[in-house]
């Protein structure tokens, strides 16, 4: 576990800044008889990670939130020394620490860029133009996170979606989210043979939008992180009946094809989220 919380602390200061502060904490270290105030911080997260963090036994990232203000002290007074070293010429410091902050300040700023190119932004924009306001819609999985739906009459599959379920609601059109996909159910279990079945089309339901945002950047690597950031800007996808696909919003005759970001699904995507 020890591995994975010094992951999560370099995931959410990011490199440079973990390291900068990794070198602030071992220079007090090194100078202890004379910094015995700037020990007792560390004291502080010491504890918190023996009481806490080893007794709960599993971290996420924002777990390590308070450990990196607490660090962030002993990177900022090692940064100052840096600055203020007469051996050190300045145009070669400030320059220096003036790309770390703006590094950091960039990789902070990933997540607005996350939250900008949400996908739930156009899937409000494309029910909106595509789905009747009187259409009966049901939400599979947790209702934040999926598009909203006030503006439809609901009743949704809920955690646990099931053929059975869907027989009974009926609903016209159903919305899913990536956060909440087949991955999570065990097979042979009623909640995979839904999502199974939706995706090859058995359940008398066709995909006719599929869309995840693109951020214009991200300076992110979630790969081993365990974090809750996977929740901006999930995959979106809306299934309509089959039934009504002669028959547009507006009553008009429609295609897939100018539904917006209509993907047909495929065996590569029901695995998705495994």
């Amino acid at each position: 576990m020890l591995v994975q919380s010094v992951r999560h602390m370099i995931f959410a200061l990011g490199l440079p800044l973990f390291v900068v502060c990794g070198i602030g904490v071992i220079s007090v270290l090194r100078r202890a008889s004379s910094n015995r105030l700037l020990l007792l911080p560390l004291v502080s997260v010491l504890s918190y990670y023996i009481f806490f963090m080893s007794l709960i036994g599993y971290n996420y990232d924002r777990f390590f939130l308070p450990v990196c203000a607490v660090l962030s002290i002993y990177g900022g007074k090692w940064l100052a020394e840096v600055l203020e070293h007469k051996r050190l010429p300045r145009f070669v410091t400030v320059p220096a620490v003036v790309a770390i902050l703006l590094y950091s300040v960039i990789y902070a700023a990933s997540i607005d860029t996350m939250v900008i190119a949400d996908s739930r932004y156009k899937a409000i924009s494309w029910m909106e133009e595509n789905v009747e306001g009187d259409a009966l819609v049901s939400g599979v999985g947790y209702t934040y996170y999926l598009p909203p739906l006030y503006s439809y009459r609901t009743r949704h599959l809920g955690r646990t979606p099931s053929v059975a379920l869907l027989a009974e609601i009926d609903p016209e059109y159903i919305v899913t989210s990536s956060i909440y996909e087949m991955g999570l159910f065990p097979e042979e279990t009623e909640g995979y043979e839904f999502f199974a079945k939706l995706h090859r089309g058995e359940l008398g339901y066709e995909l006719v939008f599929q869309h995840q945002g693109q951020p214009i950047y991200s300076l992110l690597n979630r790969k081993g992180i365990i974090t809750n950031l996977d929740k901006i800007n999930p995959e979106i996808r809306v299934f309509r009946k089959a039934d009504l696909a002669d028959v547009g919003p507006t009553g008009s005759p429609t295609s897939s094809r100018n539904l917006g970001d209509s993907i047909p699904p495929s065996d590569s995507s029901i695995r998705r989220g495994m």
